[in-house]
């Protein structure tokens, strides 16, 4: 299970790599290397038998996509699930 401090945490990392305003930033790559070291640390800690690593990373991006519009009202949630 991924606690509430993992969950936030890999939400910012990925937030700082995907809404990164400058697609060319000279620190993009780390933000998106910072974020795979994250999400393999989870996938090595919490991961089922027979869970593929890339299943597990899609997961773990739709679950930072829930985690960072958790606060936005219900429409607009569904509208960025369909449009990210």
């Amino acid at each position: 299970m991924i606690s509430e401090e993992e969950k936030r945490r890999l939400a910012d990392l990925y937030a700082a790599a995907a809404e990164a305003l400058d697609p060319l930033a000279s620190d993009l790559e780390e933000r998106r290397k910072a974020f795979d070291l994250e999400v393999e640390r989870l996938y090595r800690v919490v991961s089922a038998p027979g869970v593929t690593f890339e299943k597990f990373k899609g997961k773990a991006v739709q679950m930072c996509l829930k985690y960072l519009h958790r606060d936005l009202p219900p429409d607009e949630r569904r509208a960025r699930d369909t449009t990210i």
